[in-house]
């Protein structure tokens, strides 16, 4: 995929990113770094990321599309197969490859007591890799190729970030759970995008109601 300058607003933060991950797990345990952001906490953190954290949902895909169809065709197909990619990649890491792998409140189990937040209903297993943070890198990365603006991308990658940071935050993955997200979102979303060029034609770019009246 060609990176035009918009993209790199949200790829290099994300290259940052996951390069900083990677350095933080292969320097410490996974136990470790979780109990490190477990213990750091604060009341407008828990109320933030508790809410935040559903900016990570499929949801945004239903709501997103028919609103993209509006734009062109083409940024409608390119969100529903992105979507369709992230469903695809999460089910078959979290239900095949590393089924029943256990989340933070099942591995510390009667080894530490984590710090938990009232009305957050707790998972216990298919820890790997993070589903909310392959939604969310997948469908904000996606949603900056469509929209096309440097600025946008970057407010766009900071959504994601912190969507992927909830998700430890609120005791549902570990660092190496999140990390993995990050890339097989980013992986669906330029797939995605490669298709959705390829069938690039002028039908593409005509917004719906120019075919429809």
């Amino acid at each position: 995929m060609r990176l035009k300058p918009h993209v790199l607003y949200f790829i290099i933060p994300t290259l940052i990113a996951l390069l900083t991950g990677g350095f933080f797990l292969l320097s410490f345990p996974k136990d470790q770094i979780h109990l490190y952001i477990n213990s750091h906490h604060a009341p407008f953190a828990d109320f933030f990321f508790k809410y935040w954290t559903h900016l990570g949902e499929g949801w945004l895909f239903a709501l997103a599309i028919p609103l993209a169809l509006w734009k062109s065709w083409r940024a409608g197909f390119q969100l529903a197969i992105t979507g369709l990619f992230t469903l695809l990649f999460s089910g078959i890491f979290k239900n095949w490859l590393y089924a029943r792998q256990p989340r933070p409140i099942e591995f510390f189990k009667n080894i530490a007591d984590l710090r938990l937040i009232e009305g957050v209903n707790m998972a216990h297993w298919n820890s790997f890799p993070s589903g909310h943070t392959t939604a969310a890198f997948a469908f904000w990365f996606a949603l900056a190729l469509v929209v096309k603006k440097r600025g946008l991308s970057l407010v766009f990658f900071c959504i994601a970030f912190l969507v992927g940071y909830s998700r430890m935050y609120l005791s549902q993955h570990f660092l190496l759970d999140v990390v993995a997200g990050a890339g097989l979102g980013i992986l669906a979303a330029s797939i995605s995008y490669v298709i959705s060029t390829k069938l690039t034609q002028s039908f593409w770019q005509t917004p719906i109601l120019k075919k429809l009246f």
